[in-house]
């Protein structure tokens, strides 16, 4: 039996489905670089002639390739996917959306990558 004080949750709001998708999009791009340094350092290892430049060198690449990873994808996934989760499971819209969204901005450059 149905319960009648239960009613359907109202579709996500908008720009909160915007944000997770931008969230989402940028931790896409960070996999896939990350997943291309993650190719070079691959060969790297098992031949050490590949790209004989000494700052892409196999002690380089493989931690620029784990920082890429943790740092840009996992951490741009799991916090649209949580603003994503939070609000629609709380029924209620993002505070702001203008703020998560300068979050984004202020965290696309993972730190290894710059430096």
């Amino acid at each position: 039996m149905r319960d009648p004080g239960l009613v359907a949750a109202p579709s996500a709001d908008a720009a909160t489905v915007r944000v997770m998708f931008e969230y989402v999009a940028w931790a896409t791009v960070w996999l896939l670089v990350g997943t291309t340094i993650g190719l070079i350092a691959s060969i790297k290892l098992h031949w050490p002639e590949f790209l004989p430049y000494a700052w892409l060198s196999f002690g380089r690449v493989r931690p620029a390739h784990t920082s890429l990873v943790l740092l840009g994808w996992a951490s741009h996934a799991l916090v649209g996917l949580s603003l994503y989760v939070v609000s629609r499971t709380s029924r209620v819209p993002l505070w702001s959306p203008r703020l998560a969204r300068i979050a984004l901005c202020s965290g696309t450059w993972p730190s290894s990558a710059v430096s």
